[in-house]
């Protein structure tokens, strides 16, 4: 192989690990978003049955002062 030629691939192997580097960065990236907004979506889900549970406790208390009014 001429010096050249190993020029040429040590170049093109250079710009591989740079792609594949850049890639696990952005890979590493989306992992961590994606954990992010798992830990959103449980929040809200919980907050989402906290507001139904008040809302059956409100409809239980107007629907009790309903009744004592007819």
């Amino acid at each position: 192989m001429s010096p050249e030629e190993e020029k040429v691939i040590n170049r093109n192997t250079m710009k591989l690990q740079d792609h594949l580097y850049k890639a696990l960065k952005q890979r590493d990236q989306y992992k961590s978003e994606r954990d992010t907004l798992i830990d959103d979506l449980k929040v809200l889900r919980e907050k989402n049955e906290e507001l139904e549970d008040n809302n059956e406790q409100l409809n239980e208390i107007f629907n009790y002062q309903e009744k004592k009014e007819t």
